[in-house]
């Protein structure tokens, strides 16, 4: 779609806390790509990060993978930017 973004690594990590602060924390127990960022070089080239919020520690963490990964538990959160 036009003017469709994803999130980045560090505005996903922003809107997280925001979230859990209020005891609703974003996506619990899933994978959320980010598709706001991508890897062009080293060892993760061509990788999407995604994060995965743990609701047994209350910690978000990172990874990355081929966007081609194909799973239920995976999604992604988009915005448009209305200009």
């Amino acid at each position: 779609h036009e003017h469709e973004t994803g999130l980045t690594p560090e505005a996903y990590l922003m809107a997280q806390l925001d979230a859990a602060t209020t005891g609703q924390p974003l996506d619990i127990e899933t994978y959320t790509w980010l598709i706001g960022a991508f890897f062009t070089e080293g060892a993760q080239a061509g990788q999407v990060p995604f994060a995965y919020w743990s609701t047994d520690n209350g910690q978000l963490y990172l990874y990355a993978n081929y966007p081609d990964l194909s799973d239920s538990d995976f999604g992604v959160r988009s915005t448009v930017r209305v200009t």
